[in-house]
């Protein structure tokens, strides 16, 4: 067997902006651009994961070099062919660039398997849709908080930094925190469902994982603190019992009635749908009534804060788990997380560099709750099949509570489907 030949491309200026305004706050790198750059981005630990791949035949970076020069070891010890892109005055002359040059290499060089873009951008939709037609497989490395929804679900596989970082990261203080493992069981019974139907009781791992990655690219066992898929699907004694054989291991189907009957899939046809579509842009499940208990609190914490804004959102992280606290409600800092990953997908922040971070709802005079139903319903109506379906919107909003908001969500629903027809005329 011929070992994957790999070529990577680093849109440098990009990976290393989103970093550096996770570090500081949003929009410090576009306030100081045009200055020398502190090294942020740990490019021995992306360039552990990329030979992890196969062996790395191509290396080219792009930016302007004058700012980026404290990276100069990392550079060269990685062996990375730096492109000089001078500012022209052109908008996205390094995708530009980087893009051309993937596309004539992939012809020039027919040994290419794989082709890794380091970007967050979408403006790599297009190109990623020619690398796949050509036969190779593409790999995109962002941040969580800046990819594009569009761009993730164009690549056979997307890894994010901070996951890269706990697995790979040569520094110690990297974030060793990890995504729950109820997030994986859903996604894991659906293609155990699917695959059942072709293979009966005895699926192959291998399918199982590939599977899930064409379900959803980010998919990664060491998001859920795994270092093997093996050790990932055998987290689920109840679903499915690991198998190990020459051909790579099979998992065995526990009680397949049992998935084909569970609750949550026979019930959730229209649900599932929806929270697919979430998930998409990056917006993930939680509990209910916490979610929304704990966007209140985030609103009051941001509407009394000076000027409605907050320094940072590690501030922001931890003035809500005081208030949630203070009002006796779960303050698990996975959970505050995940909550404010999700406000930033639903684009609820108004991010105002050195004023800080504040809330487009306060500048709007709307509530946070509303806004965020409101939104919630665009997405559904744009990208669900219709007709929508109340109840299941309802649940997915309301939990338990459901019932009482059927009709304001109707009103909701019936607004913005009456807008998108204005605008499709």
């Amino acid at each position: 067997m011929h070992t994957p030949a790999v070529a990577i491309y680093w849109d440098f200026e990009n990976i290393h902006a989103t970093i550096c305004d996770q570090v500081h706050y949003a929009d410090f790198y576009q306030k100081n651009r045009f200055t020398v750059q502190e090294p942020v981005v740990d490019v021995s630990m992306m360039m552990d994961y990329v030979s992890s791949i196969g062996a790395v035949t191509i290396n080219k970076a792009y930016g302007n070099w004058q700012w980026f020069s404290r990276y100069r070891d990392a550079l060269n010890e990685n062996s990375l062919d730096l492109i000089q892109l001078f500012p022209r005055g052109m908008k996205n002359g390094a995708d530009i660039r980087l893009s051309l040059d993937v596309l004539e290499d992939i012809n020039r060089y027919p040994h290419i398997t794989h082709v890794v873009v380091v970007s967050s951008d979408s403006d790599f939709v297009a190109l990623a849709q020619k690398v796949r037609q050509s036969g190779r497989s593409i790999i995109g490395i962002g941040v969580r908080e800046a990819a594009n929804p569009f761009w993730i679900q164009c690549c056979n596989e997307f890894k994010f930094y901070n996951t890269l970082a706990r697995e790979y990261s040569h520094n110690d203080d990297s974030d060793n925190g990890n995504t729950p493992l109820d997030e994986a069981r859903t996604p894991l019974m659906r293609a155990l469902s699917i695959l059942a139907r072709e293979h009966g009781e005895m699926i192959p791992r291998a399918a199982l994982k590939n599977l899930m990655l064409r379900h959803d690219p980010t998919f990664d066992e060491s998001s859920y603190g795994f270092g093997s898929f093996s050790q990932f699907v055998g987290a689920f004694p109840d679903l499915v019992e690991n198998i190990d054989n020459d051909s790579g291991g099979v998992v065995r189907l526990l009680g397949y009635e049992a998935v084909n009957r569970n609750p949550s899939q026979a019930n959730s046809g229209p649900l599932e749908a929806y929270e697919r579509i979430l998930q998409k842009g990056n917006v993930l499940p939680l509990p209910l009534p916490w979610w929304r208990q704990a966007s209140e609190l985030l609103e009051e914490l941001v509407r009394n804060a000076p000027s409605a804004r907050m320094r940072s959102f590690p501030e922001l992280e931890q003035r809500l788990a005081t208030a949630l606290e203070a009002a006796g409600l779960n303050k698990d800092s996975n959970l505050i997380h995940r909550l404010r990953l999700n406000l930033f997908a639903l684009r609820m922040y108004q991010l105002s560099g050195d004023e800080g971070i504040g809330l487009r709802c306060v500048d709007y005079g709307e509530s946070l709750l509303g806004a965020i139903d409101r939104e919630i319903v665009r997405r559904v109506v744009r990208f669900g099949t219709p007709p929508i379906d109340l109840n299941a919107l309802a649940d997915l909003l309301h939990g338990e509570e459901a019932k009482e908001h059927l009709e304001e969500l109707r009103e909701v629903v019936d607004a913005q489907q009456a807008y998108n027809e204005r605008q499709s005329r």
